[in-house]
């Protein structure tokens, strides 16, 4: 099995958002961080729209900031449940747009957690990613990270 698989396919009782076997290099630059980065919330994007039935009425924001490539992704869910907004920001002093959840990582650990290196709970142990807001949003959307 491979460490990723494509979305129209994924493994029984298993979802990878990855589209594609995308993976840093183990000199990882900043471009190439920025470019996965992107492609990866693309990717997370399309995910959110294919659950609009169940994200209907939600009209919440939800942010992913990757701290070691200094850049945000801020996802607005409309009331109809699709991404109504998508902006890119960059951190203001490591800080990201206020946003109903804000998850706070690395690319690097973000790309360990596809690869399935790393544990996402024993990432947050380790404290490689910091949640803020409401958890019970990032809770309802766990399985775009799963």
């Amino acid at each position: 099995m491979t460490n990723t698989q494509f979305l129209d396919n994924p493994p029984i009782g298993n979802t990878y958002i990855c589209p594609h076997p995308l993976h840093l290099n183990s000199e990882g630059d900043i471009m190439e961080k920025e470019e996965f980065a992107d492609n990866l919330m693309e990717t997370l994007k399309e995910k959110l729209n294919s659950m609009a039935d169940s994200n209907k009425g939600l009209n919440k924001k939800l942010q992913m900031c990757f701290t070691d490539i200094d850049k945000g992704y801020l996802f607005h869910v409309g009331e109809d449940g699709t991404v109504t907004q998508f902006d890119k920001p960059p951190l203001k002093e490591g800080k990201g747009e206020p946003a109903d959840v804000t998850v706070y990582t690395t690319v690097d650990v973000i790309d360990s957690i596809l690869k399935r290196e790393l544990n996402p709970m024993m990432a947050m142990m380790q404290r490689k990613i910091k949640i803020e807001g409401d958890m019970g949003l990032l809770t309802k959307l766990a399985s775009l990270f799963m």
